[in-house]
């Protein structure tokens, strides 16, 4: 009994480790925004806010879980129809 207790206290730590981790992800993305929307005065600041708001920005998208193929030839006959 105290296994099953213990396994769900791990599963527990890791759903908080990952909200915290997807709460300071999301924080960050929006931090890195508003500096590269304010920070006009400043040249050099802006272009690194908008290197890293483009890299994070691609990294999202690389991120992504793939679309199934089925789903895609769906839409498109659909479309077609």
């Amino acid at each position: 009994m105290e296994s099953s207790d213990h396994t769900s206290d791990e599963g527990a730590e890791t759903q908080n480790e990952s909200n915290w981790m997807s709460a300071a992800y999301s924080s960050a993305k929006v931090v890195i925004d508003v500096v590269k929307e304010s920070s006009d005065v400043f040249p050099p600041l802006k272009s690194v806010a908008g290197g890293l708001a483009s890299v994070l920005k691609h990294y999202d998208v690389w991120c992504l879980p793939p679309i199934p193929s089925t789903i895609l030839t769906t839409a498109l006959a659909s479309n077609n129809q």
